[in-house]
C-alpha cells in the first residue's frame, strides 16, 4: 500500500526535557507498518536523541537537516546533514544539537525478526 506522509502534519510529540520533539513518519497507526518505526525528532540548542540499546532491535539515526554531534562509546563526533549512524542489536548513541539552526534526525527501529 502506497501511503503519501506529509512529516510537516505528523504531531510533534515533546519527549522530555532536553529531548525535543518526535512525529511518527511510520508504524502501525501512521501507515499499518508492523515490522519497524520512523520517528522524525526535532532538536533545539541544548536538546539531545538517545538512542537506547535495543537488545532485539536495530536502528538508523539520519541527520537530514542541520549540525550535532553523534556520540559512540563515550566519543563525540562531529556531524551534520547527510551523516548518520546505524546501530546494530545493543548497540546504542546519543545525538546532540550543536548548530544554530535546528536539528531534524530520522529515527528507524527495526526489531529483529
Amino acid at each position: 500500500m502506497i501511503q503519501f506522509i506529509d512529516t510537516e502534519a505528523c504531531e510533534r510529540v515533546p519527549q522530555g526535557p532536553g529531548l525535543g520533539t518526535a512525529a511518527e513518519v511510520m508504524g502501525p497507526e501512521r501507515c499499518g507498518a508492523r515490522n519497524g518505526r520512523g520517528l522524525l525528532r526535532r532538536l533545539g540548542p541544548g536538546e539531545r536523541v538517545e538512542a537506547q540499546a535495543m537488545p532485539g532491535a536495530r536502528q538508523l539515526l539520519y541527520l537530514m537537516e542541520g549540525e550535532g554531534t553523534i556520540e559512540l562509546g563515550g566519543k563525540a563526533h562531529p556531524a551534520g546533514a547527510g551523516m548518520g549512524v546505524f546501530l546494530g542489536l545493543a548497540e546504542g548513541a546519543v545525538i546532540r544539537h550543536a548548530g544554530s539552526a535546528p536539528l531534524k534526525v530520522f529515527h528507524l527501529v527495526v526489531p529483529e525478526e
